[in-house]
């Protein structure tokens, strides 16, 4: 009996095609892998990606956050939360700590303070540091207990209870964390702390054109990091930043060869290196597994 397929219309920016998948793949996306499921029926990976998305389907191992399930996070902990909707905690903290949300359990510092009646009742009819001046303790402590509590700064909704905007957020990563933390008005740490909760990496310098002669950029990924940037007289950071960012291979990562293997150990690692146009590590890291003495250990033993 026929397999029976199903027509979908995927528009691509260059061209519009038709895709034909069999009915028993529909029903399975997103319940698998797209390359699992492309391997199985002899498909493509992007033919059968391009119909999930054209359904809206999410991809297999992603969660569906609805605006129903949002309101629940920070309600309780984590944990009872990730078993009322059928998903792990580390999924509900990823998301509570995505939108700002903060736990509904206090840290162990608000934990050790025995807050009084008088003290509660302080909590936003003064600003967070003059509480906690008065108090004796940490400002962050105060905050923390007065979020938990659901009472509003007295200053208004500061830049901690303030929900990340999509303005905002698109920054992360574009700029340094200090510059961010100015456009949009937020500390600096919590600019830090959101980027590297969303996985983030933070801005590299962008590098000097002047210092990218046609000559250097020859030179980048053919001799190791260290070299070129001794001898540019810079730092290994913006040397091996740069070649990442050019998509360039580092430059030891070739296989070692026999004539290569045979010199370890008979010199000194740094120059060695040199010689082999190999970072220091790598010849080091090389001799070690290969179970080889350096070069100033054999020769204290003869």
């Amino acid at each position: 009996m026929p397999t029976k397929k199903k027509t979908v219309s995927v528009k691509n920016k260059k061209t519009t095609q038709a895709i034909v998948l069999p009915a028993a793949v529909i029903r399975q996306l997103g319940q698998r892998p797209d390359t699992n499921i492309a391997k199985e029926y002899g498909l493509k990976p992007e033919d059968v990606r391009a119909v999930r998305l054209s359904k809206g389907i999410a991809r297999s191992g992603t969660y569906n956050w609805t605006t129903k399930r949002m309101k629940l996070l920070g309600t309780a902990s984590d944990v009872v939360i990730a078993k009322r909707l059928g998903t792990k905690p580390s999924a509900v903290l990823a998301q509570r700590k995505k939108r700002g949300i903060p736990s509904c359990y206090p840290s162990r510092e608000a934990k050790r303070h025995p807050w009084t009646k008088g003290e509660l009742a302080m909590l936003g009819k003064k600003s967070d540091g003059k509480i906690a001046q008065q108090i004796g303790i940490d400002a962050k402590t105060v905050r923390e207990k007065r979020q938990l509590l659901g009472i509003p700064s007295v200053n208004g909704p500061t830049s901690q209870d303030r929900a990340w905007t999509k303005q905002e957020l698109v920054l992360l990563g574009t700029i340094s964390d200090v510059e961010v933390a100015k456009r949009v008005g937020r500390n600096r740490h919590d600019v830090s702390v959101k980027r590297r909760t969303l996985g983030i990496a933070r801005a590299t310098r962008m590098p000097n054109p002047a210092l990218w002669t046609p000559r250097r950029l020859q030179q980048l990924g053919k001799i190791s990091d260290a070299e070129l940037a001794r001898q540019m007289g810079t730092t290994l950071w913006l040397v091996k930043s740069h070649r990442i960012r050019l998509g360039l291979p580092a430059p030891d990562c070739g296989a070692w060869r026999d004539n290569e293997t045979a010199l370890l150990g008979t010199m000194p690692d740094d120059e060695l290196a040199k010689r082999l146009k190999r970072t220091r590590k790598a010849v080091e890291r090389k001799r070690w597994k290969m179970k080889i003495p350096s070069f100033a250990r054999r020769v204290s033993m003869v």
